[in-house]
This record gives structure tokens, C-alpha cells and sequence, in this order.
């Protein structure tokens, strides 16, 4: 028997939005599709809802099935009436917000195989000036470790972040204090481990090129640290579930920094290599996603919508 070459996701629009409904004040997800190259998410976003800015791993298409929504990227507010479409590259902030009640598609789409594996000298930054990122192959494998070791552990946060956020809504507060106690521990293990290897090798050498971006990306992650104090002391499923977000967009501020600033300074530094420096920070660090089944290609960033397991 061949393999499949296609998948019938949905047979309409009107299949495509009354799966699920759209819930007062919210906005939620279910993943409907995963498959080479692309995850699909229905997201339903009621009227007044916003997904606060932020950024995804990979690039993304949005889609408007229903209702009025408006997506923010680059200074323009684009909107999103039935029908429209809009693509996004990687890592660049946008926002959503539900002028009516919405249905909306979301495509995450893996990076082509060609954009791997381009040369070291072609390999740029999405959403940026023209800036050469690695001279040597060994720096150009370097930085794809590091983009993705992030995007690992944007999505493992996003998994953890989900279910804390779903006990809240559903009111169990027994549910949103163990959810928070695993996000605790992630958070004073492997995401410290990762924070701190980074400090120690790649914060040195970068305070040698650029001292102002160290003091910033300093400031970024003692942000992160001070962030995940706040979600430990929350004294209700409600408040715990606010400080997770707020974490997430402090872990994604402090992400772009170093992907869109400070990976471009120490990769052009004759001081040190990136690569070198690299293999240190890894020696270092565990496995940021463990305890969490959420690959690093699964998650849509900081701003707590991620996909769910689809239904049969």
C-alpha cells in the first residue's frame, strides 16, 4: 500500500469553526493538524480578547474564518475580517486582538530544508538588517544550536505556562498549585542551568564586545529570575496564573535580545568562538523541555496559546 501523500483537515469553513465554540472573555486553542512542514491550530478569540504581543519560533500564517479581528505586526494594524490572510516570519512581535467574536486558523511552518542548510555567510537574522551572523561553519552550526535550544525553551515553557493558565480557568486550585510547583521546579532547574551557562560564557565574552548589551541582557534575565519569585509567591490560582504570563514575555524579551543582538556581536568578535562558546554553555545545561512533551517546533511563543493534543 503507498504511503499518504494528503490529509482532508476540514471539509468547510463551518467544519472549521463550530468544533469549537468561541468562550466568553477567552481565547483558546486546539491543535487540528500536524504534518511535515506544517501544525494547524483553530483558535477562537472572544470579542475584546487580546493575545498580547509576541513572537513565534517559526514562521506562521494567520487566517480569518469568521468574525473581525485585528493583528498587529511592524507598527500596522491589519484587519482581519473573514476571509483574510496574513503571513508572519519568525520571531517578529505581533499581537491579536478580537474586535467581535473570531475564528481564526493558525499555520506554523517548519523552516525549509534550504534555509538550513544555506551557507555560513547567507545565514541572517529574520526581521533585521542584513548583518552576517557566523564567518566560519563551525559558528553557523553554533547558532542554529542556540536558536534552537531557545525555541526548546520557549515551548516548554508555553506547555507548562497552558496548563497552569487551564487550572486557573477551570477554578481547581489544587490542579493550578501542582501545575505551579512543576513550573517551579523547571524553572530552578534546567531553565536556570541554561541561564546561567549562558551568563558565565556567553555574557564574559560579550561584555568584551559590547558592554551596554551585557548590562541589557543582565537586566533581561535577573527580570526572568524576579518573575518566576512572583509566580512562586502567588496566593491564588488567578494571580498565579497572571505571573506566568508575565514570565513568558520576560523569557521572550530576554530570547530576542540574544538572538537578534547579541549572537550577531559575539559571532563577528575576533575575541572568542562562538562556537567554543557554545560548547561550554552545553556542557553545562540539561535537557530544557524535560518533564514536558512539547517539541520546540509545537509552540505558537509568549503569549499562551499553544496547541492541544487534537481530537480523534
Amino acid at each position: 500500500m503507498e504511503a499518504a501523500t494528503h490529509t482532508l483537515v476540514t471539509k468547510n469553513t463551518d467544519d472549521a469553526q463550530h468544533v469549537r465554540p468561541v468562550e466568553k472573555g477567552k481565547v483558546k486553542t486546539r491543535r487540528v493538524f500536524k504534518g511535515p512542514g506544517v501544525t494547524m491550530i483553530r483558535l477562537t478569540i472572544d470579542s475584546g480578547a487580546v493575545m498580547t504581543e509576541h513572537t513565534a519560533a517559526v514562521p506562521i500564517v494567520l487566517q480569518s474564518i469568521s468574525g473581525n479581528a485585528v493583528i498587529e505586526v511592524g507598527g500596522e494594524r491589519i484587519d482581519m475580517s473573514a476571509g483574510a490572510i496574513v503571513h508572519v516570519d519568525a520571531r517578529v512581535p505581533h499581537s491579536v486582538e478580537a474586535i467581535t467574536p473570531a475564528h481564526l486558523l493558525l499555520f506554523l511552518l517548519e523552516r525549509a530544508p534550504s534555509e538550513k542548510a544555506k551557507t555560513p555567510e547567507a545565514i541572517q537574522e529574520p526581521a533585521r538588517s542584513d548583518v552576517v551572523l557566523a564567518s566560519t561553519g563551525a559558528d553557523a552550526a553554533a547558532i542554529e544550536a542556540v536558536l534552537n535550544r531557545h525555541a526548546e525553551v520557549s515551548g516548554a515553557l508555553s506547555g507548562y505556562a497552558t496548563r497552569v493558565i487551564d487550572a486557573a480557568s477551570a477554578g481547581d486550585e489544587g490542579l493550578a498549585v501542582g501545575t505551579r510547583i512543576e513550573l517551579l521546579a523547571w524553572c530552578t532547574g534546567p531553565l536556570t542551568d541554561l541561564l546561567d551557562a549562558e551568563a558565565a560564557e556567553f555574557g564574559r565574552a560579550l561584555r568584551e564586545v559590547d558592554e551596554a548589551l551585557a548590562d541589557r541582557v543582565v537586566h533581561e534575565r535577573d527580570a526572568i529570575v524576579a518573575s518566576s519569585l512572583r509566580v512562586a509567591e502567588a496566593q491564588s490560582a488567578v494571580e498565579g496564573a497572571a505571573e506566568v504570563a508575565g514570565l513568558r514575555v520576560y523569557l521572550g524579551q530576554y530570547l530576542r535580545t540574544y538572538e537578534s543582538r547579541a549572537l550577531p556581536a559575539l559571532a563577528q568578535s575576533k575575541a572568542a568562538s562562538l562556537a567554543a562558546l557554545w560548547a561550554k554553555v552545553e556542557a553545562k545545561t540539561s535537557t530544557v523541555a524535560a518533564g514536558v512533551d512539547h517539541a520546540a517546533t509545537d509552540h505558537v511563543c509568549e503569549c499562551g496559546v499553544v496547541d492541544e493534543p487534537a481530537t480523534a
